[in-house]
């Protein structure tokens, strides 16, 4: 991820050095579809907080329990949008991107005994970008966006797991745009979604014993787009 910020600074550093007098923000004016490929990494923080099982009501070990799980995947997504341009060297760029890949996370803790899974599908994003025209081929943004996907939780020690909810959240992104021919684009950018926090909730069958785990999901990504523009 470092990698991709230092990458996209100098490049976009090294086109603001260059002189903006051709910049042409109707270059990149119009709706587009781009096909994506993505670093994508996750990590949910999260802890464990139990009640002591009804035989044994004066155990109370291990019924806090801190940990996190994290995974790293390569995704592929669709972006559709349309940038409008605002003056010489201004546009702004709206649109949605739709992940169609399923991605999971599994975890266990040598602590409590506890393992589980979380799978993530149905990913969707809505953005828009304040873009900067450096020139007619290229430019430099800064984007927020909203992000939300269905997760599942399976597979935990016990028993009556209720869902936790969709993932859901806010993010930033910076970028830089660079026009191949007069419809044809690439995309490098970098991007940060902090989600809400999650619970689930699960009673083991035949006992007073309750666990409840509550996760703080964060994912960074770095994307490539390949677009073509209308």
């Amino acid at each position: 991820m470092k990698k991709i910020l230092s990458t996209t600074a100098i490049v976009g550093s090294l086109c603001l050095l260059g002189s903006n007098a051709i910049a042409d923000s109707k270059a990149f004016q119009g709706a587009h579809i781009g096909i994506s490929g993505s670093v994508f990494g996750a990590e949910f923080k999260g802890k464990r907080v139990g009640t002591a099982d009804a035989s044994t009501p004066n155990d109370t070990t291990k019924l806090t329990t801190n940990g996190s799980a994290g995974f790293v995947s390569v995704l592929g997504d669709i972006d559709i949008g349309y940038t409008a341009a605002l003056d010489k060297n201004s546009a702004v760029a709206f649109g949605a991107r739709y992940i169609p890949i399923k991605a999971d996370v599994s975890a266990s803790s040598s602590d409590s005994g506890d393992s589980g899974k979380a799978e993530l599908k149905n990913i969707y994003s809505l953005y828009i970008k304040p873009t900067y025209v450096v020139s007619k081929d290229a430019a430099v943004y800064a984007g927020l966006h909203y992000m939300k996907g269905d997760l599942n939780v399976t597979g935990l020690s016990a028993t009556g797991s209720s869902k936790p909810g969709d993932l859901e959240g806010f993010g930033g992104a910076v970028g830089l745009r660079v026009n191949l021919t007069q419809n044809a684009f690439l995309n490098v950018e970098a991007s940060y979604t902090e989600f809400d926090g999650l619970t689930v909730k699960d009673v083991a069958a035949g006992k007073a014993t309750t666990k409840t785990y509550t996760f703080d999901p964060y994912l960074a990504e770095g994307r490539v787009t390949l677009g073509f523009k209308f």
